[in-house]
């Protein structure tokens, strides 16, 4: 701890400032005034704008941060890189199936129209919400031959919005945005595009 005394004395006016130095909060200064007419000078310390500056600091960071995350969660409910004014459907074979959040991803080997069999990629609803609607992580299974019926990408890419998957004994398994074609049910608080 270290003591600090300042005395500035200009003719009549003598003002002793004495001061204990310790921690922010023990700095009590201690004035003496014989007669006011000169200003009083306050000393800031060092360390002390320093505190301010990276505090200063960190509020903006965190604040810039905060908006950087906050973007994508916003984006990632976006569904305007499907076309909502289709539903296609095309047969093939499931190669894999992510059920898995926050979106369920279902990957089906399609053949076209000069043989080559080529990956598509259709994204689902949380699997919450497709449990509802009787999906679980086995169903659909690696192998199962399936008719998908999707909002195509309108970018023109292999994948889309998955709406329902059909299965050869004629079952059907809807999305949490309903079938596509104005069957199935839609989760409750799910957004609907205006048709």
């Amino acid at each position: 701890m270290g003591h600090v005394a300042n005395q500035r004395v200009t003719g009549d006016n003598q003002i002793a400032c004495h001061q204990t130095l310790g921690t922010p909060a023990d700095i009590r200064p201690s004035v003496e005034i014989s007669d006011v007419r000169a200003p009083v000078f306050v000393v800031l310390l060092a360390s002390d704008v320093m505190e301010r500056i990276m505090t200063r600091k960190l509020v903006g960071f965190a604040g810039m941060a905060a908006a950087l995350f906050a973007a994508p969660a916003v984006a990632h409910h976006a569904f305007a890189m499907f076309d909502q004014s289709k539903v296609l459907t095309m047969s093939g074979t499931v190669k894999q199936f992510d059920f898995v959040n926050p979106h369920a991803w279902l990957h089906v080997a399609i053949v076209n129209d000069k043989g080559d069999t080529l990956t598509w990629l259709f994204e689902g609803g949380s699997p919450s919400q497709l449990v509802a609607l009787g999906w679980s992580k086995d169903r659909p299974r690696i192998g199962d031959k399936i008719e998908v019926g999707f909002r195509p990408m309108k970018d023109g890419s292999r994948g889309g919005q998955l709406m329902n998957v059909k299965f050869p004994s004629g079952e059907k398994l809807c999305s949490n945005r309903g079938c596509g074609d104005g069957t199935g049910n839609i989760v409750p608080g799910v957004y609907q595009p205006p048709e």
